[in-house]
């Protein structure tokens, strides 16, 4: 993990070269929580998100390996908080990148002048972002 104050963020990722944009984070985490519970969709999944992650192709006899590396990407960098409801997938979700994505857009607008629909951002970025929204706006119950 990279200390976001001190070190560059990373623009390749297990060797590769990556779009570290938000986007495609953002994208993997709601259609992984759109999976059906027994996860038979996963492998797609994986692939999917890995096309949209590795700005090259993943062999195929690379691919567990990759899609671990992307899933540390995600899970690196700044966290979330850990103990807030909807961090588990059987959980209600306190937080939904899709459905929630115009409030979202709102608040990185009204709290960082940030305007998501057009900015990359680095998904690490992001996330810090995400879990400091100001507590007196409409995100007052992700904390």
């Amino acid at each position: 993990m990279a200390d976001i104050l001190l070190d560059n963020l990373p623009r390749t990722w297990a060797g590769r070269p990556i779009d570290w944009d938000f986007r495609p984070m953002v994208w993997f985490n709601g259609q992984y929580l759109r999976l059906p519970e027994d996860e038979k969709g996963l492998p797609e999944l994986a692939r999917q998100t890995m096309r949209r992650f590795y700005r090259v192709a993943v062999p195929p006899e690379e691919e567990v390996d990759a899609f671990k590396a992307l899933v540390e990407f995600y899970t690196a960098g700044p966290q979330e908080v850990a103990d807030r409801p909807g961090s588990s997938r059987t959980e209600e979700l306190a937080l939904d990148y899709v459905t929630d994505g115009p409030a979202i857009v709102a608040a990185f607008q009204q709290a960082y002048g940030i305007d998501l629909t057009r900015a990359r951002l680095h998904w690490w970025r992001f996330k810090a972002l995400m879990s400091n929204l100001p507590s007196n706006g409409f995100f007052f119950f992700y904390r």
